[in-house]
């Protein structure tokens, strides 16, 4: 397919090295019509880039995700790649996510809640709204701290995996979920020996002040 690229931006990149040792990369990229992962293109392109022009590329969806991949002929020849701003997420409900319509864009659910459900030897976590609900998992393995509660924003990219031979979709964060608001604070943590984090969800150390977040609850040291 000759792919057209109009004020495109990539929003996000991810490089991974396999098992086997082999080295992927993984490109986000959206415009007005939708979002696209470039996979193995070979194109150097860096997060907060806008493209415009045609590039050559093989349509080849991955679990559903809209994939583009290289071939023979694909290269930036007939690409204009100039800096941009900052990507801005696109706001959306859990509700939204339940459908193809936000695969591959950089998304914000806010005010969601985050549960953690067992199914065999298994727990996974979600994202939720009460009627609705989402995966959510460190695809990127970003380390970010993911612990169940009430009143996140979560800001990542919304991707598909395979599950148990099912394909389902997950939102994969970029940064750790933000609270939205304070409930239940207490002056103490009940692990004094458990992490402690800020709002934004940095590992802080012990004499750290302010609103913090600890096994899995909100609290205030002053």
């Amino acid at each position: 397919a000759t792919l057209t690229l109009k004020d495109a931006q990539v929003v996000y990149k991810n490089v991974y090295t396999t098992k086997s040792g082999a080295t992927n990369t993984e490109y986000y990229v959206r415009d007005a019509s939708g979002a696209i992962q470039f996979f193995n293109t070979d194109l150097e392109l860096n997060v907060n880039q806008v493209i415009n022009g045609t590039v050559e590329v093989t349509y080849s969806p991955f679990n559903e995700l809209p994939e583009a991949t290289k071939t023979a002929n694909t290269s930036a020849e007939k690409l204009t790649i100039t800096d941009g701003k900052t990507a801005v997420p696109t706001k959306v409900t859990v509700a939204d996510l339940t459908s193809n319509k936000y695969l591959c864009d950089l998304v914000t659910v806010e005010n969601a809640n985050i549960i953690s459900e067992t199914s065999g030897s298994y727990t996974n976590q979600y994202l939720t709204n009460g009627t609705d609900k989402v995966m959510i998992y460190d695809k990127f393995k970003t380390k970010t701290n993911i612990t169940d509660g009430e009143g996140f924003d979560v800001t990542g990219i919304f991707v598909t995996a395979k599950l148990s031979g099912n394909i389902i979709k997950e939102l994969a964060p970029i940064s750790a979920p933000v609270p939205t608001g304070i409930n239940n604070i207490t002056t103490e943590a009940t692990d004094a020996n458990a992490p402690a984090y800020n709002l934004s969800g940095q590992c802080v150390g012990k004499n750290a002040k302010g609103v913090l977040i600890k096994n899995g609850k909100k609290y205030v040291v002053k």
